[in-house]
């Protein structure tokens, strides 16, 4: 298992629109790295951007993954297209610390949220974390026997 890098972050960003984006952006990065993004996989990010109280507590769960549904629509009809929107948006979060995290653990939320860790969803990851400029070594997830 990889480190747990947010337990001393503050999550101040909780109504910061353009984290919201880069998170979303990440987390279609990783689910749609298959080609696909399931409800379960979708119903997992809305429910840890409520458990962490992110955006405004009266947006909708279509208004929370807004820009996920967005990603997931460009990258099923043009899938680099999409890729490259969506690391644009990631980019958004490189020069503030509290915002890599977030990114970084919704990329890591992703990987498990079909509770299964795939090879494409760790080359994801890694390519976040360039993006980001942190060490690829320090987020990636190990599967448990």
């Amino acid at each position: 298992m990889a480190k747990n890098h947010f337990d001393n972050v503050h999550w101040s960003l909780k109504n910061n629109q353009d984290t919201l984006r880069s998170v979303n952006a990440a987390y279609a990065l990783i689910t749609l790295s298959d080609g696909k993004i399931s409800v379960d996989e979708i119903k997992r990010f809305i429910a840890e951007v409520k458990k962490l109280g992110l955006g405004d507590e009266n947006l909708s769960e279509n208004d929370i993954a807004k820009e996920l549904y967005n990603i997931r629509d460009i990258m099923q009809s043009d899938f680099t297209k999409g890729k490259e929107h969506a690391i644009s948006l990631v980019k958004q979060a490189q020069n503030s610390n509290e915002s890599k995290k977030l990114v970084l653990h919704f990329a890591q939320v992703a990987i498990v949220a079909n509770n299964r860790i795939q090879d494409c969803e760790e080359e994801a990851l890694r390519e976040i974390c360039d993006v980001l400029g942190v060490n690829s070594e320090e987020y990636c997830i190990e599967e448990t026997a």
